[in-house]
């Protein structure tokens, strides 16, 4: 029997990986790496991110889509970093 996901690891910085021209194929590839539904897709993503304006950094913008994302679809998630 498989382990559960603990953890899903995305590179926002581009950091260990290049990104494709499409984030498409990256996103779900990586729900379906972790074994779980897709919790958004890359239009939900850009409709957050566009919502959340300024910040920081690309980085900052990218983490808060996110987890804005991941507590609109499971309202008792937390960010296991804080």
């Amino acid at each position: 029997m498989a382990s559960p996901v603990r953890t899903i690891l995305f590179d926002l910085d581009e950091t260990l990986c290049e990104r494709p021209p499409s984030e498409d194929p990256i996103l779900g590839r990586a729900f379906r790496i972790a074994g779980v539904d897709p919790l958004f897709d890359r239009a939900d993503y850009h409709r957050v991110a566009q919502s959340i304006g300024g910040t920081d950094s690309d980085v900052d913008r990218r983490v808060e889509s996110f987890e804005r994302l991941a507590r609109a679809v499971e309202p008792s998630w937390r960010d296991s970093s804080a």
